[in-house]
C-alpha cells in the first residue's frame, strides 16, 4: 500500500486505542506492524490477507456506527502476529498447511477466505471460559509464541473447513440448541429489561430483584449450554452486581452500571443473531399456533412454522380472495344475464299467446268457408289442421321446457350465491387467522429501544427516561422488523435535538431528567406510534434561516408552518450546529420518512416551541390486506388507502371553478389546497370531464391537506397488497399494487407524497394547478331502450365507439 494508506491505519490503531475500541486497534496495530516488516513483491496470497484484514476493519467500524461492541478478531491477529515475526527472520509464512519454503524473495499464503471466530463458541463451557482468559492474557503481553493453541484460522476451501493443524472441525455449535436459545432469550432479554427498569422505580421493593435474578440466572445458563460463553460472562456479571446491590442494603444500587452491563448483553445478543446463518434464522422464527395475548397453556400442542412458508400461506389466501373476486363478478354477469333470459322468456310466452290466437282465428275462418260451403268439419280430423298449429302447440311445450330449466338455474344460482358468501366469510377468518398468527407484540423491540436511548444519553451526557405505553398491542412481524430503524431515528433525533442539557433544563424550570414517551396503539385499521419529548420544540425561524440558507426557499417568499414542517423531512436538512456521530450529518428525518412510506405508513409532526415536539407515525396493521378507494382517472383505475382520506365529496360544476379560482376548498376551519389527479400523474393530455356533481376527496397525510379532484370514485373494497418490485419501489407516490378481479393490475397511490414531492422548489412554493376546464370532456348518459337484446347491444356499442 501506498504511505497514504500505511499513515492511515497508524492514525486508526492510535485512535482506536485511545477511544478505547480495543478490538479495532489491537487488528490495526497489527496490520500496522505486518506492512512495516514486509518489503518483498506482493503475491495474490498477501493481497488476500491485506483485503481480508481492512474487511474486518470496516466491519468493526459499522458496529460501531451502530453504537455496538465489535468482535475480537482473535484468529486474524494470530495470522497477521506471525506473519510479521516469519517476514523478521525472511522464512517463507504458510498459514495451516505445513509447507517447506522454496523461495525466500516471496512470503505464500494458501489460496484461502479467513473468517474470524469466535473461540468460545467451539469448546466446551469450562474450556471456553479458560481460552477467553487466555485469549486476553496474550492480547496484552502481545507475544506470538504464547498464542493458545485454540485460537483458529477458518480455512474455507471447497467448502470444507479446516483448523490450523489441516483437520476437518467437527466441533460445530448444536445448531438445534442455539435456535431454542435465540428464541428464548428473544423473551428474557425484554423481560430482564422490564425487571430492572421495574426496580430502579421502586427501589425498596425485594419482588423485582428477585424476580431479575431468576431472569438473569436462567439466561446465563441457557447461554453457556448453547456455547455462547461471552453472553453468558456479560450475564453473569450483572448477576453480581445485581447481589451485592442486595447484600449492601445501605447504600443506592449502581443502576447505571448494570444498565451499562445490560446493553452489553443486548449486544452480545444482537451479535449471535447477525452471526448466525440464515439457515438457523429460517426455522428460528416460528410462531405458536396460538393467537396472541391468550392464556398459555402448559398442557396445549405447539407447532413450528418456518416464517417463509406461512408467509406463503398467506400469499395464498390473497390468491384465494382474488379468484373469488372474479367468481363475484362472473356471478354478477351470470344474474345479469338470467334476468334477461327471463325478460325474454316472459316476451316469448306473449309471442306465443298472440300466435296462437292468430292460428285458431285462422281455423275458425276456415271452418266459416266450409260450412258455407255445405261441407262438414270433424275437428278428429288431425288433417285439417294445418302446419301452423302444429308448430304452436311445439312452441309452446319448448317455452314450457325453457322455463322450467330456467327455474332450476336460478335456483342453483341463488344456492351458488349462499354457497360463494359462506365460502367469503370463510375466507376472509383464515386470511384473519393466519394474518393474527404473524401478529407479534411490540415489546418485541422495546429493550432495543431502551438500548438506543440510555447510549445516546451517555454519549451526550444527558439524563432521560424513556417511557413506553402499548406495549402489548401487535403489530406484523414484517411490519415490527421494518418499523425498528425510523423508530430508532426519531428517539436518536428526540435525545440529540429535542432535549436540552441538564444546566438548561434547570434554568428553564424544568427537571433534569428529560422524559421521551412513546405511545403504541390501534386505530381502526391503523397502528400509531406517538414519539414525544417534553424539550425545547422546534425553532421554525431557525428552521426557516437554514432553508434559506441552503437555498430551499427564497427569502422574500411567504411560506406556512405546513411548508416549513415539511422542510424537516428533506434529504440533508439539519439545523445543528456541528456535526457529531448522533446528529448534524443532514440524514435522519427524511430517511424516516422513506421507510414509514415503504411501508404505506406517514408521519406527522406537531411542535411548540419550549415545550416539546411530537412525531406522529401511521402504519397498516399489516401490509397483506388494505381497505382501499378506488377512483378513476382517464382511462385508468387507482387504489387509495382510506386511512388517508378523510372526507369524499360532491360538489356541483360552478363549485369546482370556485374551488380552483380560489386554489383551496375550505373544510371545518381547515384549508385544503386542490389538485387534479391526472394532473399530478402528469397526465397532462386528459382533460377533466363534465358531470353534473363531481367528485372531490379531501385526504390528509403527516403536516400535508389537499383536495383531490377526480373523474369518478368507484368504490371501497379490500385489497390483497402485492409487491412492486425494485422498479416502482423507489418511485414518490406509489404505496403497492393489487390486482383485480378481472386479472387487472391497479397500483395503489398516495396523492399527497406527489405533491410533497413537488410543493417547495427554489425560490418558491408551487401552488395548486388548474386544469383547463375551459375544455372539458362531456360525457353523455344516454338510456338504450328496445326488446331486443341484440338491438341493445349493437346499439351500445355503437355508442360507445362513437364517444
Amino acid at each position: 500500500p501506498s504511505a497514504a494508506a500505511r499513515h492511515a491505519i497508524h492514525k486508526l490503531a492510535s485512535n482506536a486505542l485511545a477511544a478505547e475500541f480495543k478490538q479495532m486497534g489491537l487488528l490495526s496495530r497489527a496490520l500496522e506492524h505486518w506492512l512495516d516488516e514486509i518489503n518483498v513483491i506482493w503475491s495474490p496470497k498477501h493481497l488476500d490477507l491485506y483485503t481480508s484484514t481492512v474487511k474486518n476493519l470496516s466491519q468493526m467500524w459499522q458496529k460501531i456506527s451502530e453504537y455496538k461492541n465489535p468482535r475480537a478478531a482473535n484468529a486474524l491477529i494470530k495470522v497477521l502476529n506471525e506473519a510479521t515475526q516469519q517476514a523478521i527472520q525472511n522464512k517463507e509464512l504458510t498459514v495451516s498447511f505445513n509447507e517447506t519454503p522454496q523461495h525466500d524473495e516471496e512470503i505464500i499464503l494458501p489460496s484461502i477466505t479467513v473468517e474470524t471466530t469466535d473461540v468460545a463458541t467451539k469448546l466446551p463451557i469450562k474450556e471456553s471460559i479458560e481460552a477467553q482468559k487466555n485469549i486476553e492474557t496474550w492480547q496484552s503481553g502481545a507475544n506470538v509464541e504464547d498464542a493458545p493453541a485454540e485460537m483458529e484460522v477458518k480455512l474455507v476451501t471447497q467448502g470444507k473447513s479446516f483448523n490450523k493443524n489441516n483437520r476437518l472441525d467437527a466441533s460445530q455449535v448444536d445448531q438445534e440448541l442455539l435456535t431454542m436459545f435465540i428464541e428464548e432469550a428473544r423473551e428474557i432479554v425484554p423481560e430482564i429489561g422490564t425487571e430492572l427498569r421495574a426496580w430502579r422505580s421502586s427501589p425498596k421493593q425485594t419482588v423485582y430483584p428477585d424476580a431479575l435474578q431468576r431472569a438473569l440466572h436462567t439466561l446465563k445458563g441457557s447461554a453457556r449450554m448453547a456455547g455462547q460463553a461471552a453472553l453468558g460472562d456479560s450475564v453473569h456479571e450483572l448477576e453480581d452486581q445485581v447481589i451485592r446491590s442486595l447484600k449492601h442494603k445501605t447504600a443506592e444500587p449502581d443502576f447505571d452500571n448494570m444498565f451499562i452491563e445490560l446493553d452489553k448483553i443486548g449486544a452480545y445478543f444482537d451479535d449471535t443473531i447477525s452471526d448466525t446463518p440464515d439457515a438457523v434464522i429460517n426455522p428460528m422464527q416460528a410462531v405458536d399456533a396460538l393467537p396472541a395475548g391468550r392464556a398459555v397453556d402448559r398442557k396445549a400442542q405447539y407447532l413450528r412454522m418456518r416464517a417463509d412458508s406461512l408467509d406463503r400461506l398467506i400469499n395464498e389466501a390473497g390468491e384465494i380472495s382474488i379468484i373469488r373476486s372474479r367468481m363475484d363478478r362472473e356471478l354478477t354477469g351470470f344474474k345479469q344475464s338470467s334476468n334477461d333470459l327471463t325478460e325474454s322468456l316472459t316476451r316469448l310466452r306473449a309471442y306465443l299467446r298472440e300466435l296462437e290466437i292468430e292460428a285458431e282465428t285462422q281455423l275458425q275462418s276456415r271452418m266459416s268457408i266450409l260450412q258455407e260451403a255445405n261441407e262438414t268439419f270433424d275437428p278428429l280430423e288431425f288433417d285439417r289442421f294445418t302446419r301452423l298449429q302444429e308448430l304452436t302447440r311445439m312452441i309452446a311445450e319448448s317455452v314450457n321446457d325453457v322455463a322450467t330449466i330456467q327455474t332450476s338455474l336460478l335456483s342453483n344460482l341463488n344456492q351458488t350465491e349462499a354457497a360463494l358468501q359462506q365460502q367469503n366469510r370463510m375466507n376472509r377468518d383464515l386470511q384473519q387467522n393466519l394474518l393474527s398468527v404473524r401478529m407479534l407484540p411490540f415489546k418485541q423491540i422495546s429493550e432495543r429501544l431502551q438500548r438506543i436511548v440510555r447510549q445516546t444519553a451517555r454519549e451526550l451526557k444527558k439524563s432521560v427516561e424513556l417511557v413506553i405505553d402499548g406495549e402489548e398491542t401487535d403489530i406484523d412481524r414484517s411490519v415490527l422488523d421494518k418499523l425498528g430503524a425510523p423508530i430508532e431515528h426519531l428517539l436518536r433525533n428526540a435525545v440529540a435535538h429535542g432535549l436540552e442539557s441538564p444546566s438548561e433544563r434547570r434554568n428553564q424550570g424544568k427537571s433534569n431528567t428529560g422524559t421521551i414517551t412513546l405511545k403504541v396503539r390501534q386505530v381502526n385499521d391503523e397502528i400509531q406510534i406517538t414519539v414525544s419529548d417534553d424539550g425545547a420544540g422546534i425553532n421554525l425561524q431557525r428552521v426557516k434561516e437554514k432553508a434559506i440558507k441552503n437555498k430551499l426557499i427564497d427569502e422574500n417568499a411567504e411560506v406556512s408552518e405546513q411548508a416549513l414542517m415539511s422542510i424537516i423531512f428533506e434529504s440533508g436538512f439539519s439545523t445543528a450546529d456541528k456535526v457529531t456521530q448522533i446528529a448534524g450529518r443532514g440524514v435522519g428525518l427524511d430517511v424516516v420518512r422513506n421507510d414509514v412510506s415503504g411501508l404505506g405508513g406517514r408521519v406527522e409532526l406537531s411542535s411548540e416551541y419550549g415545550k416539546g415536539t411530537v412525531f406522529t407515525v401511521n402504519l397498516p396493521v399489516t401490509l397483506s390486506v388494505a381497505q382501499v378507494l378506488v377512483v378513476r382517472s382517464g382511462s385508468s383505475t387507482y387504489a387509495l388507502p382510506v386511512g388517508i382520506i378523510q372526507q369524499a365529496q360532491k360538489i356541483k360544476h360552478q363549485e369546482l371553478l370556485n374551488a380552483y379560482e380560489a386554489k383551496e376548498i375550505v373544510w371545518a376551519d381547515k384549508h385544503y389546497p386542490i389538485y387534479y389527479l391526472a394532473n399530478l400523474l402528469d397526465h397532462r393530455e386528459h382533460l377533466p370531464e363534465s358531470h353534473a356533481y363531481n367528485s372531490v376527496l379531501l385526504l390528509h397525510v403527516g403536516s400535508f391537506n389537499i383536495a383531490l379532484h377526480v373523474d369518478e370514485v368507484i368504490g371501497n373494497q379490500e385489497a390483497v397488497m402485492k409487491p412492486i418490485g425494485t422498479q416502482l419501489a423507489r418511485v414518490p407516490g406509489i404505496v403497492g399494487a393489487t390486482v383485480t378481479g378481472d386479472g387487472n393490475i391497479m397500483l395503489v397511490i398516495n396523492p399527497v407524497q406527489l405533491v410533497a414531492r413537488a410543493i417547495l422548489t427554489i425560490g418558491t412554493v408551487i401552488a395548486a394547478e388548474k386544469p383547463n376546464l375551459e375544455n372539458v370532456v362531456t360525457k353523455y348518459r344516454i338510456l338504450v331502450v328496445d326488446d331486443s337484446l341484440t338491438m341493445r347491444k349493437v346499439l351500445s356499442r355503437l355508442l360507445e365507439r362513437e364517444g
